[in-house]
């Protein structure tokens, strides 16, 4: 498995690498042994415990300098070379990129591009993010040509890909994100006496972090009960607002920034209400842990989020970079509090049904299994 960050594969991916240990394969994870999110120290306990092996990739997730990134995809070529995988599985655009190049070395290995979302550089206007873009597109044709198959998790991205023209359609596999273990994330206070909003992500403009603080804060002083909370660690992304920044906007309003967690099943069990103001997602993990959870979702009708809720059922869907839209879908909760119960029920029942993390492992086993 290889990554631009260990938090990618061991957040995201734990539960498909204790399936595939478990099933007697060897895993050898290529990403840096740590990142701004996870401890180097923690993560080669985790390894550990896990049974897998973890060599130190060192691969800037945001940077284009030419010499590092060549040196990069040449590091990973070589140990394709000396660990010769039988299965290659890529995570993140530039292991996609880097991961499907080199494996062209290992031709006897079978690949797997995973597509978590189109990213920063496919949304960007400004004239370097549309050559990034570019590049990608051309790096993307050969990486699919390679590849026995391409995991998506949501429509959007692949009729993108197939109108593109950069993936043959029969190559696609659509998969209902990346899953939640709905065993872990249970939750056990019902408590709704006071209406407290949620936002977790990385702290990125296209994550709807401003439009999330102004509804917000509108909302913070009319009601004095409400309590509105951000989970997430500062990012080096270039999309990214910077710990000034989150200062300046949150100065003299009652929203909490909690930071980073390592116990997110106590962060939710602590809020009723999740909010994800996002521009574009492959499928958000933290809205189906919240779902899991039984806590009705506010999300943007924008790819990769507009399928994770049913609108009045689960939640509510408003309109990307609309804060006026949020701030009235989230008073909702505040004005009828018994939406929660019955929409956080309804939530937990599509992420027993829909998203836990056993069904979508079993497909992707199944998957590299068949090719």
């Amino acid at each position: 498995m290889v990554a631009n960050s260990p938090f990618t594969l061991l957040n995201f991916r734990l539960d498909l690498i204790k399936y595939i240990v478990e099933r007697g394969h060897r895993v050898i994870l290529l990403c840096p042994a740590s990142c701004n999110l996870i401890h180097e120290r923690k993560v080669i306990e985790l390894t550990k415990s896990l049974g897998v092996e973890l060599i130190d990739l060192s691969v800037s997730r945001a940077g284009v300098n030419p010499y590092s990134e060549a040196k990069s995809l040449l590091k990973l070529a070589i140990l394709f070379r000396k660990f010769k995988p039988t299965h290659i599985l890529n995570y993140t655009v530039k292991a996609n990129v880097y991961g499907g190049l080199a494996s062209y070395l290992v031709p006897s290995a079978k690949v797997y591009a995973n597509i978590t979302g189109l990213g920063y550089s496919f949304s960007g206007q400004t004239l370097k993010q549309k050559t990034i873009a570019c590049l990608i597109k051309l790096s993307y044709r050969l990486v699919t040509h390679r590849s026995q198959k391409v995991f998506f998790q949501n429509q959007d991205d692949v009729n993108f890909f197939v109108s593109s023209k950069l993936i043959d359609p029969m190559k696609v596999a659509l998969i209902p994100g990346s899953g939640v273990n709905t065993k872990k994330f249970t939750r056990k206070n019902f408590n709704t006496s006071r209406i407290q909003f949620l936002f977790v992500g990385r702290l990125l403009k296209d994550k709807g972090i401003y439009e999330f603080i102004s509804a917000s804060k509108l909302l913070a002083s009319k009601y004095n009960e409400v309590t509105v909370s951000i989970v997430g660690h500062l990012d080096d992304n270039p999309n990214a607002i910077t710990e000034s920044e989150l200062e300046n906007l949150l100065a003299g309003t009652s929203i909490q920034y909690l930071g980073g967690s390592d116990t997110m099943v106590e962060v939710y069990e602590n809020h009723n209400v999740f909010v994800l103001p996002s521009y574009r997602e492959g499928k958000p993990k933290a809205a189906l842990e919240a779902m899991s959870m039984s806590m009705p979702i506010v999300i943007t009708d924008a790819p990769g989020c507009k399928e994770v809720v049913e609108d009045s059922v689960t939640g509510f869907k408003v309109a990307v970079k609309d804060d006026v839209q949020l701030y009235n879908a989230m008073e909702r909760f505040v004005l009828e509090p018994e939406l929660i119960t019955s929409m956080g029920r309804n939530c937990r029942e599509v992420a027993e049904s829909l998203y836990d993390s056993s069904i979508v492992v079993n497909q992707v086993y199944e998957t590299l299994k068949d090719e």
